[in-house]
This record gives structure tokens, C-alpha cells and sequence, in this order.
């Protein structure tokens, strides 16, 4: 049994029913190469990160996108990239080491012929690490992808591992990296897609 005086049991109603709009944080990326010379480049990219917790639940949510463009005359082709992906995870602890997740991904990428790829998925996760200062999360599942492809169509179901890594440099500034595996349960030694992401975010202001 918990005792509280009257202002903590205020804020602990209020992350039990916090609103929508409260409780995230996360970090916003944008960013412009311009090469000039031998070559004559355009790079543009753009990230978003937010997450929010709420008791035993937590929810992430993400976008990623890159265009790069060779401008030298006669240069083939124009646009040497053109990928967008976004997506959710979440997910609900169930003790305090182990949580199920459910996770959406959806990427579009011109230059390979793929109008839209949508995965649905979700598992079991485990926190191997958590402390202040480093947690590493293990995920295990499957999932349902479909793949929509100029001229053609498939669908596979797949199975999904992977892991999260979130390391403390210093106060403000901390190291993230993620890798999933995603195997075709019909062909997983030649049909398989992997992900991987690293990147660090330092806390500007509150």
C-alpha cells in the first residue's frame, strides 16, 4: 500500500489519466547536403521520434525520409534516392522484465519500384538491461507483410527478432540503435529483410 499526501496523489492521477497530448518526448531531425565541383549533389533528410509512457503501456511512433539528387547534366538517374517509412510500436508490460508489442511499418521506395510495403506484426519482449543509464531490449515474433510493387503484388508471412539499444553518453546525450531480422517462414534462406538504424540525440533545452 502506497501512502501519498494530497499534490502526489494529484500527479499520480494525472499519468493514469494523462491526456493524448501530454507525456512525450522525442527528437526532430532535418537536414540538407549540398555538393558542388566533380559532383553537383542535392541530400535532403528528415527524422521524427516521440514516445510516450503511461503506466504499463508505451508507445512509439516514427518517420524517416531521404531524396538525393544528382544534378550533373545528363546524369542517369536524376534521383539516386526516394525512400519514406513510418511507423508505431507498442507495447504492454505484463511483469517487470517481460511485455508483449505490436508493432505497424509502412515504406515506399521509387527507386526500387515499391509503391507501398505494409507490415504488421508483434511478439514477446524481454528488457535483458535496464538501468539509468543503458536498457537493451530482445524482441521475438511474426508478422504479416504485403508488398505492392510496380507490376506486382505479394504477400508473406515472416517471422521478426530483433533488438533495442538505448546508451546514456552523458546527460544529455544518448546513443540509440535498433536491428530486426524479418525471415520468410516459406523461403528463409534466400526471401529475408533486415532493418537497422543507429543515430544520437542531445537534449538542446527542456
Amino acid at each position: 500500500m502506497a501512502v501519498r499526501n494530497d499534490a502526489a496523489q494529484q500527479a499520480y492521477e494525472r499519468t493514469k489519466h494523462a491526456s493524448l497530448v501530454r507525456g512525450w518526448e522525442g527528437g526532430l531531425d532535418a537536414g540538407l547536403d549540398l555538393t558542388r565541383g566533380n559532383s553537383d549533389m542535392r541530400d535532403f533528410r528528415f527524422a521524427l521520434r516521440a514516445a510516450r509512457k503511461v503506466g504499463r503501456d508505451r508507445l512509439n511512433l516514427f518517420a524517416e525520409s531521404f531524396h538525393a539528387l544528382d544534378d550533373v547534366a545528363g546524369a542517369r538517374p536524376h534521383n539516386t534516392a526516394d525512400q519514406n517509412r513510418g511507423g508505431a510500436l507498442f507495447d504492454r508490460h505484463l511483469t517487470a522484465r517481460f511485455f508483449l508489442f505490436a508493432n505497424a511499418d509502412f515504406m515506399n521506395d521509387e527507386l526500387q519500384d515499391l509503391n507501398l510495403r505494409s507490415v504488421l506484426g508483434g511478439g514477446l519482449g524481454h528488457h535483458l538491461i535496464q538501468s539509468d543509464r543503458a536498457t537493451l531490449n530482445l524482441l521475438g515474433g511474426a508478422n504479416f507483410t504485403r508488398e505492392n510493387y510496380v507490376g506486382i503484388q505479394r504477400n508473406l508471412i515472416a517471422r521478426q527478432a530483433g533488438e533495442e539499444f538505448k546508451f546514456k553518453l552523458e546527460k544529455n546525450t544518448s546513443l540509440i540503435e535498433g536491428l530486426a531480422y524479418f525471415p520468410d517462414l516459406t523461403d528463409p534462406g534466400n526471401n529475408y529483410r533486415t532493418n537497422f538504424g543507429l543515430s544520437t540525440v542531445t537534449r538542446m533545452a527542456k
